[in-house]
C-alpha cells in the first residue's frame, strides 16, 4: 500500500495534525481561527483536497468578509476552479477593499481576460502600475482591433443590402 514507512508515517502525522487544527479552531479567539482557517486551506490546497478548501473558503468569507487578503485568496481558487465570474467577484471586492495592492488589479485584469472582458482588464492593467503598462497596452490594442473588425464587418453588411 505504502512504499515505503516514511510515507504512511508522514500521512498519519499529516492526518493528525489537520484533526489537532480543526478541534483547535473550535476552541480558539477570532483572530486564531482565522490563521487556522487559513492554516487549513493551504494545506487543503497541498493535498489538492478541492472540496474541503472550498468549504474553508467560505468559512474565512463568513468571519471575515472585508479581510481583502481572504478575497484575493477566494478568487485565486475559484480561478483554478475555472469559476472565473466568482473569482472576478471576489477580486473586485479585494481591490474594493485595498485598492493599493497591484497582485489584487493584476489577477482581476487575468479573470477579465478568462471572460473576454478586454475593456475590463484593461482597467484592471491600468490600477496595477505602470510595472503593467504592457498588458493594459496589449488589451487596448486588442479592443482596437475588435472595433476596426466590428467596424468592417458593419460596412459589409450594408454594402450587401
Amino acid at each position: 500500500m505504502f512504499r515505503n514507512l516514511r510515507t504512511a508515517g508522514a500521512l498519519l502525522i499529516s492526518g493528525i495534525c489537520v484533526l489537532n487544527i480543526c478541534a483547535s479552531a473550535a476552541l480558539a479567539d477570532n483572530a486564531r481561527k482565522l490563521t487556522i482557517h487559513r492554516v487549513l486551506c493551504d494545506i487543503y490546497d497541498k493535498n489538492r483536497d478541492n472540496k474541503a478548501e472550498m468549504g474553508e473558503y467560505i468559512v474565512l468569507n463568513q468571519m471575515a468578509p472585508n479581510d481583502p487578503q481572504i478575497q484575493y485568496g477566494f478568487g485565486i481558487f475559484l480561478a483554478r476552479q475555472k469559476e472565473h465570474q466568482l473569482a472576478i467577484t471576489h477580486l473586485k471586492k479585494a481591490t474594493q477593499l485595498d485598492g493599493s495592492v497591484s497582485d489584487y488589479w493584476v489577477q482581476l485584469g487575468n479573470e477579465y481576460l478568462q471572460i473576454r472582458n478586454y475593456q475590463g482588464a484593461a482597467d484592471a492593467f491600468h490600477s496595477a502600475g505602470a510595472k503593467y503598462f504592457p498588458q493594459e497596452s496589449a488589451a487596448r490594442q486588442y479592443i482596437q482591433q475588435i472595433q476596426q473588425i466590428n467596424a468592417y464587418n458593419k460596412k459589409v453588411k450594408e454594402q450587401e443590402e
